[in-house]
């Protein structure tokens, strides 16, 4: 859902969400990443989808079809990369994680993908789906769960399914 006028009367697009407490999740989420160092902006679904200027067109080219909950702009390594987020506080269909992921792993633009988890066994029915469809691909995804995140002093670690790590400080 949409409210407000397109640019031509000056005001911005902003999407509604019905969402409620995934949305005072994902402000949790983004208050908490902007914390790190490491973490130079954060880009919500919103920004990302509304109006077009320059930084929106840059990050929609980059995810193509793809409708992340955020983006991160991160510096690792020596390097300067763009990192969606995802959060899942309720289980959703194996075919819908399914589909979700694999626009993920064909995006080339996209090295990693973090997702925040709100509960253990919602982690661990993503990551036997990451197993079962990435065989042809090096993981991407890496998972944190929520309490984890919100609650680290310090240092965020995201694990894929074979225990490689994003460490965010």
């Amino acid at each position: 859902k949409y409210s407000g006028d397109d640019d031509k009367t000056g005001l911005r697009l902003q999407i509604n969400s019905d969402k409620v407490v995934h949305d005072l999740r994902l402000l949790d989420i983004q208050h908490r990443l902007k914390k790190f160092q490491v973490v130079k902006d954060y880009y919500t679904e919103n920004h990302i989808r509304s109006n077009d200027d320059h930084s929106r067109i840059v990050l929609r080219d980059f995810l193509g079809n793809i409708n992340p909950d955020g983006v991160i702009d991160v510096e690792l390594n020596g390097g300067r990369f763009y990192i969606p987020i995802e959060y899942e506080n309720i289980p959703k269909s194996k075919v819908r994680y399914e589909s979700i992921f694999l626009k993920y792993y064909i995006n080339s633009k996209i090295d990693s993908v973090l997702y925040v988890v709100h509960e253990q066994n919602v982690l661990n029915k993503l990551v036997n789906i990451t197993k079962n469809i990435t065989k042809n691909f090096a993981p991407k995804i890496f998972f944190v769960l929520f309490d984890e995140l919100i609650s680290s002093p310090k240092e965020v670690i995201f694990k894929n399914y074979f225990g490689q790590k994003i460490v965010l400080q």
